[in-house]
């Protein structure tokens, strides 16, 4: 049981790794695309965070979770540095990439935790 652990905590390590290196440097960049049009539909301190979800900001796109991510982090860093939202967005990654390992691991029981961690991959 004790290896079992020990092989499990090697392969978190291995996917925190794994993306780290695959999104190294992504918190030196700026924002891209439409990134800028999104910022400005950010709730005002008037206005509740949950405004997003009752909005429509044109025929064409409609993106509440971006916009309430972007609300949420306007409350941890004022400045919006994009550094910080990129920081972000990659621990949710690294979060969402364990979840699924996670998953997968007691979906596919029977396979080996590398295979797993190939698909994954």
């Amino acid at each position: 049981m004790k290896l079992l652990l020990k092989q499990d905590a090697w392969n978190y390590l291995l996917i925190l790794l794994l993306c780290l290196l695959s999104y190294y440097g992504v918190t030196s960049n700026g924002y891209a695309l439409d990134d800028n049009y999104y910022l400005t539909q950010i709730p005002q301190e008037e206005e509740s965070i949950f405004s997003v979800f009752q909005k429509r900001f044109d025929n064409v796109d409609y993106r509440p979770i971006l916009v309430f991510s972007y609300a949420l982090e306007k409350i941890f860093n004022p400045d919006m540095d994009p550094g910080f939202s990129h920081a972000v967005n990659l621990t949710l990654y690294i979060l969402i990439c364990v979840f699924l390992y996670h998953f997968l691991k007691k979906l596919l029981k029977d396979y080996p935790s590398l295979l797993i961690l190939l698909i994954l991959t």
